[in-house]
């Protein structure tokens, strides 16, 4: 993914070695729209897109530089 790795790089930039990095695998999401009616009960639901969410942790010794880096 692109996004992961420009995180690479800005970690690695940071002095984290690649092996402290633990990538999640990406998670899509389906988005909708919900449209109700006068009563407010649910009307329709309209796909709006996907949303795609990974998480990043770090298992590092060097516990104080890690900090300054959240």
């Amino acid at each position: 993914m692109r996004t992961e790795r420009k995180e690479k790089n800005y970690l690695s930039g940071k002095r984290v070695i690649a092996y402290e990095m633990i990538f999640s695998a990406g998670n899509f999401n389906k988005d909708f729209e919900t449209t109700y009616n006068k009563n407010g009960t649910t009307r329709q639901q309209i796909f709006a897109g996907f949303t795609l969410t990974q998480s990043v942790s770090i298992q590092s010794k060097e516990v104080n530089k890690i900090e300054k880096l959240s």
